[in-house]
């Protein structure tokens, strides 16, 4: 009796455990429990548009630089952003969301209305293009959400941007309420 009761236990606690397991995946080049980390440049802004087709998934473009404590959209920026025009003039069912950043230096709120007027800026050139304001909303994440940590001027240079990001017409919205 006490064999049966041990073996039932057991074969229960074993499919307990089993129903509760999830598959792990891993990445290409990611050992187990090693996380690895992308420089952002390889993989942003290859123009050629968002991979996805659902209209559920954000989509980013190539982000769109600065240079130290400025908000103007540089020459060599404008090209992105025409390409995000063109697409978006196609696709009437997707919003811009232009998110702005910074790199560490400067207070955390003189960083956040930095962040700001960079997405502002973005916006403001994208509609000399044609674009409706209607259609693009802002936001300023500051110093708060770094591509690259550290303190190195290439550091620096990378988290002082504007992201691009593509969303659905539901998506945009939401953030309206």
């Amino acid at each position: 009796m006490t064999h049966k009761l041990f073996t039932l236990l057991t074969a229960a606690t074993v499919l307990t455990l089993a129903t509760g397991c999830n598959s792990i995946l891993y990445r290409p080049g990611q050992t187990n429990g090693e996380v690895v980390q992308q420089d952002p440049t390889e993989t942003w802004g290859t123009g050629t548009g968002p991979q996805v087709e659902s209209d559920v998934d954000d989509r980013r473009w190539a982000p769109i630089y600065f240079a130290y404590d400025q908000s103007t959209v540089g020459e060599t920026e404008r090209e992105k952003l025409a390409q995000i025009f063109n697409y978006l003039s196609d696709n009437h069912n997707f919003d811009l969301l232009i998110e702005g950043h910074c790199d560490e230096r400067g207070s955390e709120e003189y960083n956040r209305t930095l962040g700001e007027r960079r997405a502002m800026a973005v916006a403001t050139y994208l509609e000399t293009l044609g674009m409706s304001k209607t259609r693009m909303h802002t936001l300023s994440f500051g110093e708060e959400r770094p591509v690259k940590q550290g303190t190195t001027e290439e550091s620096f240079r990378i988290n002082r941007r504007a992201e691009l990001v593509v969303i659905s017409a539901k998506k945009a919205a939401s953030l309206e309420k």
